[in-house]
C-alpha cells in the first residue's frame, strides 16, 4: 500500500506486531509477546525457548482464570515445564494441540491434530511463580465459548482431563 494524497489515503502501520513494551516490572525484559504475532513466531520456528506445550485442559484453565494462576493449578506435566528452569520469568508461548474430530464430533484417542490445529497464545510467568495470560478478556471469553461448543469445558485441569479421557473411552466403546 502506498499513500495517495489525491484520495487522502495515509498508510500509518502495516504488518504484524510481535513485541511491545510491557508494564510488568521485575521480569528481566522490557518487552512482551503480542498475541497477534506469537503464532507466527512459533509456526516459523523462530521461538524455541520460552515455549511450553500444554494439554487443552491447561489452556482452558488459563483462559478461564486469566490472571494470577498458580503453577500448582496446572497438570503435573505443565507445572514441571514451568518449574524446570527452561522457562524464565517473563513472556512465553503456550502451545496446545486440539484432538482430531471425526464426523461424529468425538475425539479420536491417540490421534494428534495437524500443525494447523495448534492453538497458540502468549502468557507471562511472574517471578512469584504465577502465570498471567497476555490475551484480551474478549478473546479469552470467545475461546471458552468456542471450546465449549466442542464439548470441552472445565473449571480446573483435573476435571478437564477426566472429561477428555471419558470421551475417549466412550468413543472407543462406540457409545456416547
Amino acid at each position: 500500500l502506498e499513500s495517495d494524497p489525491r484520495s487522502k489515503l495515509l498508510v500509518i502501520h502495516t504488518g504484524v506486531r510481535l513485541l511491545e513494551l510491557t508494564s510488568h516490572k521485575n521480569i528481566g525484559c522490557e518487552f512482551r509477546l503480542c498475541q497477534e504475532g506469537v503464532a507466527l513466531l512459533v509456526e516459523q520456528g523462530l521461538m524455541r525457548r520460552q515455549l511450553v506445550r500444554v494439554p487443552i485442559s491447561d489452556l482452558v484453565l488459563m483462559h478461564q482464570k486469566r490472571n494470577q494462576i498458580r503453577v500448582d493449578e496446572f497438570t503435573p506435566e505443565t507445572a514441571a515445564q514451568l518449574r524446570s528452569g527452561d522457562v524464565h520469568p517473563g513472556c512465553f508461548a503456550v502451545v496446545s494441540e486440539m484432538p482430531v474430530q471425526d464426523g461424529s464430533g468425538a475425539a479420536q484417542e491417540g490421534v494428534v491434530a495437524a500443525r494447523a490445529h495448534e492453538l497458540v497464545c502468549a502468557a507471562m510467568l511472574l517471578p512469584k511463580g504465577s502465570v498471567d495470560m497476555l490475551v484480551s478478556k474478549t478473546e479469552s471469553q470467545s475461546f471458552v465459548m468456542w471450546i465449549g461448543t466442542l464439548g470441552i469445558s472445565a473449571t480446573c485441569a483435573e476435571q478437564s482431563d477426566a472429561h477428555l479421557s471419558g470421551r475417549g473411552a466412550a468413543a472407543a466403546s462406540g457409545s456416547g
